[in-house]
């Protein structure tokens, strides 16, 4: 993520995007839930949890930018598996409703 192919680096550009993505997202889907994970040196983690608060994913967003946490190899395989517990988490509260 600190690699200078795009400037300043691929981390700015990154979050720069997704914050984007946030408020388009909200702005066409103002009930929808949505949620963040990181994935670096082999692990994932949640950075925010599912949620329709706007500023919550925006100052997450911001921490990881200036904390510059993304180093290492990421772990697709890991990060589906954290989404995966998160969604059935959902599926399962949604069956008692």
């Amino acid at each position: 993520m600190e690699e200078k192919d795009f400037k300043p680096n691929y981390l700015e550009v990154t979050v720069a995007y997704l914050k984007q993505f946030v408020l388009e997202f909200f702005d066409q889907n103002p009930i929808s839930l949505l949620g963040f994970v990181a994935t670096r040196e082999g692990l994932a983690t949640t950075l925010t949890e599912l949620s329709g608060n706007l500023r919550e994913h925006l100052n997450a967003l911001e921490e990881i930018r200036d904390l510059g946490q993304l180093k290492g190899e990421p772990s697709l395989q890991n990060s589906l598996e954290l989404v995966s517990a998160m969604l059935s988490y959902v599926s399962s509260l949604m069956a008692f409703l």
